[in-house]
């Protein structure tokens, strides 16, 4: 009976390296599957490297504004405005000297942005703090980031925010009679939005939001960067995966496109003439750029008083979004801009649009 030679030391070996990376090969595939179709279930994995670098870009713009911030600002940190949610938190910057003596400055309601998923209030604090050198009091709102939370969400928090200042004015040294609510790039969406819930009751009918402030408590609306009309968003562009991303997180569904929140997310389609006079600045290489430019017409068209810093297309350099926490040159002119602007719509004895430089 003849046997089988034995297998060399050197034909084995090839056998366990054949069959390990078989093995990883399987591995990889079976990885690569699991994180495709959890990229086809949810908007948390995209979301959060979004996150990630969104808001390593801000800690380098709060690095950059350090140089900037002047002595002399006092800051109260994390105060609860909702009850029962952790994320409803402000910060109030003023003057040194201010609190405890029942001083009503004009006050800045400032909403970060970060597409919806990223930033925090912490991640704008240095611009607070310019803004406090200026005299007013800022006020940083904190609202739940998608996709923790959803739209209308951050809507309903900061229009509490609005009605906890007014219910706390005297002591958080705030003119609750003449608020300047602001905000940039999706915090600017969120603001504009807040403002036509508190100037439009249809409008707030239409979404459940309802107005804690009353419309002439509302002087002003500042919006940096901001994105006004959904519609405009081209998600076929090179921009595609990220829009998809931030607004499947935020408006809660992949099929985005086709939810009536999107409609009435596009605040530019349910403008009224009781909209607050407002204050629009957008370099000219944001690829928000044309939102800034429609949301400004048709203000106009209702008869809104519109003040804006709006770039030119061949201005140069070309100032990219976000421009304005560059406080180097048109960031620093902008700044000059928007102070002009609300000492116009905060000092009853001015008509507006009288300090400031031309509107461009």
């Amino acid at each position: 009976m003849r046997t089988a030679p034995p297998r060399s030391g050197f034909a084995r070996f090839l056998r366990v390296v054949r069959n390990t990376m078989f093995w990883i090969i399987g591995v990889i595939l079976a990885i690569a599957l699991v994180i495709f179709v959890w990229l086809q279930l949810t908007p948390w994995p995209g979301s959060m490297v979004i996150r990630m670098a969104f808001d390593e870009r801000a800690k380098v713009v709060q690095s950059d504004l350090v140089k900037y911030v002047p002595d002399g600002v006092d800051v109260r940190q994390d105060i609860p405005y909702r009850s029962g949610d952790a994320d409803a938190l402000l910060d109030v910057y003023t003057p040194d000297g201010v609190r405890g003596s029942g001083a009503a400055l004009p006050t800045i309601v400032w909403v970060h942005g970060g597409a919806w998923i990223s930033g925090s209030k912490e991640l704008i604090s240095n611009y607070m703090r310019v803004l406090a050198g200026e005299g007013y009091t800022a006020i940083a709102v904190e609202y739940t980031i998608a996709p923790e939370g959803q739209y209308p969400l951050p809507i309903e928090q900061v229009a509490d925010s609005l009605g906890y200042l007014d219910a706390n004015a005297r002591a958080l040294n705030v003119d609750s009679s003449k608020l300047i609510l602001a905000g940039d790039s999706a915090g600017a969406q969120i603001a504009a939005q807040v403002a036509n819930v508190v100037t439009s009751s249809e409008y707030a009918s239409s979404i459940k939001v309802e107005s804690p402030i009353e419309p002439e408590q509302l002087a002003g609306v500042v919006l940096a960067c901001g994105a006004y009309d959904l519609s405009l968003v081209n998600a076929e562009g090179s921009f595609g995966w990220f829009l998809d991303t931030v607004l499947w997180s935020y408006l809660g569904a992949r099929d985005y496109k086709t939810r009536p929140e999107v409609a009435s997310a596009s605040v530019v389609d349910y403008l009224t003439a009781k909209y607050p006079p407002t204050y629009i600045t957008v370099g000219n290489w944001d690829p928000l750029y044309p939102q800034s430019v429609e949301f400004k017409a048709k203000l106009q068209g209702l008869g809104v008083d519109v003040q804006s810093m709006i770039f030119n297309p061949d201005f140069r350099p070309g100032l990219e979004h976000e421009y304005q926490f560059l406080l180097n040159d048109q960031g620093r002119f902008n700044l000059q801009r928007m102070d002009a602007f609300i000492d116009g719509v905060t000092d009853t004895s001015l008509p507006f649009g009288q300090q400031g430089p031309p509107v461009r």
